[in-house]
């Protein structure tokens, strides 16, 4: 097992490979280095910025470099991986992608048009949702973050967010409505990265703003829970608002503090 190294600091583990070849054993090399590659940068396993090496992590999934080049030119055509070629230079460079603040404010705006309708409806007719499961979603949030608030690494994050992107999936869902849940669909991926951010900033102000975050989800499920639907709507956009106004304050300090 090695290190990927280049303004990050991941493990790329040929037993990933393995495994994806396990699971399916008819799926294309290419493809699954491509599904490695990308849950390692919306994990944040790869931080934004990082530089990819095709010979890097060719040998480190002991592939050639030709399925390699291929998954990073589908995640370049995806927006996950920025390409830069110097002016006269021959080859191309890969960065992973970071959002711009421009970006992380757009998709919130997003989120709390969505959301905050959603969760309105969903408090309105809470018997299309399931609230055990929605309470379970917010319950194990909160405890996974506050229990290691003192090291708050990429597994715990990751944990985290997955915990955050299933109670929102939840109410969107429950609301029933086919366009808001293809729209929401269609900023998917952007969501579940956007929300490992969330849980890094607010992590970076302490244990009081996880707990703050991880209340909000509470209130927001008594809400539902108790059919107040416009409490449920100030509630998911209170919520919003603090987690965009968290990622906003904080995200420069962290990559500053990780040079």
């Amino acid at each position: 097992m090695k290190q990927t190294q280049d303004g990050g600091n991941v493990v790329l583990d040929s037993s990933k490979l393995q495994q994806a070849q396990e699971d399916n054993p008819f799926i294309k090399i290419t493809d699954a280095v491509y599904k490695i590659l990308e849950e390692a940068i919306l994990s944040s396993k790869l931080k934004p910025g990082s530089r990819l090496k095709i010979n890097t992590i060719a040998e480190e999934l002991q592939v050639s470099t030709s399925p390699v080049r291929e998954a990073i030119e589908m995640l370049s055509a995806e927006g996950l991986l920025i390409e830069y070629q110097a002016s006269g230079g021959k080859y191309k460079n890969y960065y992973v992608f970071d959002m711009a603040n421009d970006d992380i404010e757009a998709l919130f705006q997003a989120r709390k048009s969505i959301e905050g309708l959603t969760a309105y409806i969903c408090a309105e007719e809470n018997c299309n949702i399931d609230l055990a499961r929605l309470k379970q979603c917010a319950v194990n949030f909160g405890t996974t973050l506050e229990t290691n608030v003192k090291q708050l690494d990429v597994a715990t994050i990751s944990k985290a967010a997955e915990f955050d992107r299933g109670f929102h999936n939840l109410i969107v869902e429950a609301a029933n409505n086919r366009y808001m849940i293809e729209m929401y669909g269609a900023i998917a991926k952007n969501l579940g990265y956007l929300s490992i951010r969330t849980c890094e900033f607010v992590g970076a102000e302490g244990k009081n703003a996880l707990h703050k975050m991880a209340s909000q989800h509470i209130s927001i499920y008594n809400a539902i829970k108790l059919g107040f639907p416009v409490f449920a709507r100030q509630e998911m956009e209170r919520h919003i608002d603090f987690c965009a106004m968290s990622c906003l304050k904080n995200r420069k300090w962290i990559f500053r503090k990780r040079k």
